[in-house]
């Protein structure tokens, strides 16, 4: 029986009688109490999202609170539950299994109905509910699934998708974790291949296969480190740090390019695109992930560009970085664009005059989309307001927002802010670029 304080979450017209777990007709309601949602209104305790029947029964073993822990635990009973279904993908494809030659009564039923089922079983997988939200107050998109692919199948996270590589392929686990090890979680589905082609080996056997695919896959870096790159120096995989921006990430394989082939900037990006998609192309990447890269270098570049503070503070390449600049720009272009990166200590020295000429820019921005009397006046600056400042400033995060403000104070400028700045965003549910 559901608690009396207990709210319906808000459901669009066009999602009426739709599972928000996986899209399927809803006909039960899954009560969560999370601690997000009392951020909404800590007047009730918990909120009721609509379910199928499946996924209500999912849910019942389930003893996490949280909206994400729940949604990813019923997604991955699902795989599990489902996996002969989603095996269909990875064996056949479409026109091969309509070109089969399957008779009989069972057969011509597989034949007939076996996409089908790979499909429904996919969509529900994939699905992503609609953004949390009562009574018109939203909590945004609070999905946090680590989100993996494989055969266009969304996994929760990399072990779900090894119990279900391990139980379609019969591959020994430990076995495959050892491959993609080698491989990169990046190309699980060469480290797949390579398994199954080795599948009836023994301990000894797999054994000497690893140590085999270890001496190739150092020898293939080494001729890449050498055959694409501009740069005088080695440069492989294990040389690069991922990094993560706002919710991009930006893999450490398109860094990689990007250091070997002297792309600093954007128009060094734009000029070189036909290459990298190129490149990614004969590794075997889809189109889809080679934009994902070229998306992720935008974001990068942009944020390595104009924000000193991130560079010092966040990129765990920046000293990799500096050797490549000089390299391929010149000492001269790296001291008038990146000198403030090879010492940190000048973002905490509030006398530096580059960093404060970089906040002055955005306090200047500020002002001219609020106005000074209001800033000084102190009121909460509205939501359009705050969001358009935020993007015109180029903040990434809070704490790029919290940089800006710290800058400031002990100078003539903090007079022109409000008393407390950080109110301006403590009244948001969420980040407003989130």
């Amino acid at each position: 029986m559901f608690d009396e304080k207990s709210l319906m979450l808000d459901i669009p017209f066009d999602k009426r009688n739709t599972c928000w777990f996986c899209g399927e007709i809803s006909f039960k309601n899954i009560s969560i109490k999370d601690e997000s949602l009392q951020e909404i209104n800590s007047g009730y305790t918990q909120v009721l999202f609509p379910a199928c029947e499946e996924c209500f029964n999912l849910s019942m073993k389930i003893r996490h609170s949280s909206i994400e822990d729940i949604q990813q635990s019923i997604k991955d009973k699902i795989v599990i539950k489902y996996s002969k279904y989603l095996a269909i993908g990875s064996k056949w494809t479409a026109e091969e299994i309509q070109s089969s030659e399957f008779s009989g009564i069972a057969l011509s039923g597989f034949k007939e109905s076996a996409w089908f089922m790979f499909e429904q079983t996919k969509n529900r997988v994939n699905y992503t509910g609609w953004d949390v939200s009562v009574d018109g107050i939203s909590l945004g998109n609070t999905s946090g699934l680590n989100i993996i692919k494989f055969d266009g199948v969304q996994y929760s996270n990399l072990n779900e998708l090894l119990n279900y590589l391990v139980k379609t392929f019969s591959i020994d686990k430990s076995f495959l974790r050892q491959v993609i090890d080698i491989y990169g979680e990046e190309n699980i589905v060469q480290a797949v291949k390579y398994c199954r082609l080795i599948i009836h080996f023994d301990e000894e056997e797999r054994k000497s296969a690893l140590d085999d695919l270890r001496s190739s896959k150092k020898e293939e870096d080494a001729l890449l480190s050498k055959e694409h790159s501009i740069l005088n120096f080695s440069l492989t995989k294990n040389d690069i740090f991922e990094c993560k921006i706002n919710k991009t990430v930006i893999p450490s394989d398109a860094i990689l390019w990007a250091m070997r082939n002297g792309i600093v900037t954007l128009n060094d990006l734009d000029n070189n695109e036909g290459g990298m998609f190129q490149y990614f192309e004969e590794k075997g990447l889809s189109d889809n992930k080679i934009f994902a890269y070229f998306n992720a270098l935008e974001i990068y570049l942009d944020k390595r560009n104009h924000s000193p503070s991130w560079r010092s503070i966040n990129d765990s390449n920046i000293e990799l970085w500096e050797k490549i600049i000089r390299f391929v720009k010149g000492n001269r272009y790296f001291e008038d664009n990146f000198q403030l990166t090879s010492d940190s200590s000048k973002l905490i020295n509030e006398s530096d005059d580059e960093y404060l000429k970089e906040s002055l820019e955005k306090l200047l921005i500020l002002e001219s989309i609020v106005g000074v009397k209001a800033i000084k006046s102190g009121n909460v600056i509205s939501s359009s307001q705050m969001k358009e400042f935020i993007f015109e400033a180029d903040f990434y995060d809070i704490e790029d927002y919290e940089l800006f403000f710290d800058s400031i104070y002990g100078h003539d400028y903090e007079e022109l802010l409000p008393k407390d700045p950080f109110l301006q965003y403590k009244h948001w549910k969420t980040w407003p670029i989130e």
